[in-house]
């Protein structure tokens, strides 16, 4: 009888053990989880990237300065 009441107080130990360290896993992955970036899309390509790693001219935006100058180039005239 001692053995059943044993085995019985651990399974409750470790339950309640198994749902605290859940609860504050989620809490400290919540806390942690980094802001999404903001994203660009290229006026020239159509690719979308980072808002950081972006070029940027007037209100358009461009992933490398070589595809700024190519949109430059075609839109002289606009």
């Amino acid at each position: 009888m001692f053995i059943i009441r044993l085995i019985i107080l651990v399974v409750l130990i470790s339950a309640v053990v198994f749902v605290y360290r859940k609860l504050t896993l989620r809490k400290s992955r919540a806390s942690t989880a980094p802001a999404p970036a903001s994203m660009k899309k290229c006026s020239h390509c159509g690719i979308h990237l980072p808002a950081n790693e972006a070029v940027e001219y007037q209100q358009h935006f461009f992933c490398s300065q070589q595809h700024k100058d190519l949109y430059l180039n075609d839109h002289r005239d606009d």
